[in-house]
């Protein structure tokens, strides 16, 4: 195993021949189907001695696991594209080359957490990449055979054009879409065609403003547009399927809460009780004075939790009870949010009386009383299906 890494350090030095451009790109035209998300991995499956670290920007060019067994034509083709990649990386972009047989290569990002890829998945789907890590970013493939300079340069310069504004809110419908700005302005196109992602829009240059209210926002004079299905039915509390970011955060479940605390670092670490693990969350109502002698809401939510909590347990997920004013969250990017849980969610005019929360996702809103409509069940069970353990 040696040989391989003295093989990629010394690629510059004994690299030969120009081989078939038309026939490697033609070997290679399924590359855009991939991301480097494609080839994640749990860390805690894997060996630490199968690990090699990476901290530093640098190009990774793994070398395909057969190599010396591959026909001479391919190896030495590979090798003239491998090290005319490298020599271009150094020389062009200050970016070096490291080489690793290991397994599995970790990647630290700027929020602290290890992004980890299977190296020998990537070595036998992808032989004429490879991976081009810039320090605290999640890595990209970069196509030895055609290098594409401007989506390169795009990546290792991202930081140097950041966008003047950040995305507070995001509504896509059929016909176009709207985009509203943390500054207060707006960007209004209903004849545009819809964007694959809303990091698309960051770049946009506003052409109207907007108000804020507790569910909908006031756009170009007198367009309103509503965050949340109206309390009475059983739908109430939902977000509109149209929206794409509310304050800040993307949707991923349409009875996700939206109301967070904005200065988190002002509020007394003793009032703040952590939930860092999939559970369902009670919150006991506050005791109002009683006008019915027969009627007594809070034994009334005692019981209707006493039924969720049995409901949850069943499938494995444990309950908790809020204990604190605060619940803070830590999100599967790093980011930690906190509620408070005397606030309104969604539009409903009082707190929510139980939580729904997977690890790394955004908490969603459930009816203590098990109420839900078949969407609302559907939801549910959509939140919970993915692996729970908050990689994205």
């Amino acid at each position: 195993m040696k040989k391989t890494i003295l093989i990629l350090s010394t690629l510059v030095f004994i690299a030969s021949g120009c081989g078939n451009k038309k026939q490697q790109q033609e070997q290679t035209t399924e590359e855009t189907l991939y991301s480097v998300r494609d080839f994640q991995v749990k860390s805690d499956k894997i060996s630490k001695k199968d690990i090699f670290e990476i901290d530093e920007t640098c190009l990774i060019v793994l070398l395909h696991p057969n190599f010396e067994n591959l026909e001479e034509e391919f190896q030495s083709d590979w090798a003239h594209y491998a090290a005319e990649t490298n020599v271009r990386f150094r020389d062009e972009l200050g970016v070096s080359n490291v080489a690793t047989e290991k397994n599995y290569i970790s990647f630290m990002l700027n929020n602290g957490v290890k992004f980890i890829v299977d190296a020998k998945k990537i070595r036998e789907e992808k032989y004429f990449d490879a991976l081009l890590y810039k320090k605290g970013e999640i890595p990209i493939f970069v196509n030895i055979v055609d290098n594409d300079m401007k989506v390169i340069s795009d990546y290792l310069n991202y930081d140097k054009k950041q966008p003047k504004r950040k995305i507070k809110y995001c509504v896509i419908e059929s016909v176009g879409y709207a985009v509203f700005f943390d500054d207060g302005t707006a960007f209004d196109c209903k004849r545009c065609d819809i964007p694959e992602t809303t990091e698309e829009l960051e770049y946009l240059e506003p052409n109207t403003t907007y108000k804020e209210y507790p569910d909908h926002l006031l756009y170009s004079k007198n367009k309103k547009v509503y965050f949340y299905s109206s309390s009475g039915t059983l739908d109430a509390g939902y977000i509109y399927s149209g929206w794409k970011i509310i304050n800040f955060h993307k949707i991923k479940s349409r009875m996700q809460i939206t109301n967070f605390e904005k200065d988190i670092e002002k509020i007394n670490k003793a009032k703040i009780q952590n939930i860092d693990k999939t559970c369902l969350i009670l919150i006991t109502p506050e005791q109002t004075a009683i006008e019915n002698d027969d009627y007594d809401p809070v034994i009334e939510w005692q019981n209707y939790a006493y039924d969720r909590k049995e409901q949850y347990e069943a499938i494995g997920i444990k309950a908790v009870y809020a204990e604190k004013k605060y619940l803070s969250f830590v999100l599967a990017d790093g980011e930690k949010v906190v509620i408070d849980t005397k606030k309104e969610q969604n539009g409903q005019g009082m707190p929510p009386s139980v939580l729904l929360y997977r690890k790394g996702f955004i908490p969603i809103v459930i009816n203590i009383n098990g109420a839900e409509s078949d969407d609302g069940i559907e939801m549910i069970e959509e939140y919970l299906r993915e692996s729970g353990d908050g990689m994205p």
